[in-house]
């Protein structure tokens, strides 16, 4: 059985420890994708305090994918399709909420919009 470096094509001697740590982390969750950078990780599993007016776009975010959702359920018949579809509608809603989250403030012209 080969050791988890020869398995995702790394090696302990060549690689430096974090980049090791990284490339094992990353391949074991999703293989062949290179590994995220800790600048990524750390967004992405930071708690993020909403910043003035970003509670209002969560929250509009949220209505009009609840009223989207009462459309497909009024309209569609009850049934794995539409239990996929509202999944993906919270799913969506989620990830939006998310850009707002990671981002900070509405990217302008010439501002991308991170956060500090």
């Amino acid at each position: 059985m080969r050791n988890e470096s020869e398995k995702h094509g790394t090696s302990a001697e060549t690689a430096p420890a974090t980049e090791l740590q990284f490339t094992l982390l990353s391949s074991s969750v999703i293989p062949g994708r290179p590994p995220a950078p800790a600048t990524k990780l750390d967004l992405w599993f930071t708690y993020h305090a909403p910043l003035p007016g970003q509670a209002a776009r969560y929250e509009s975010i949220r209505a009009e994918g609840r009223e989207l959702a009462q459309m497909l359920v009024e309209l569609c018949p009850p049934g794995g399709e539409l239990d996929q579809a509202l999944l993906c509608l919270r799913e969506t809603v989620m990830w939006a909420n998310a850009a707002i989250a990671c981002r900070g403030e509405r990217a302008e012209a010439g501002n991308e919009g991170e956060r500090p």
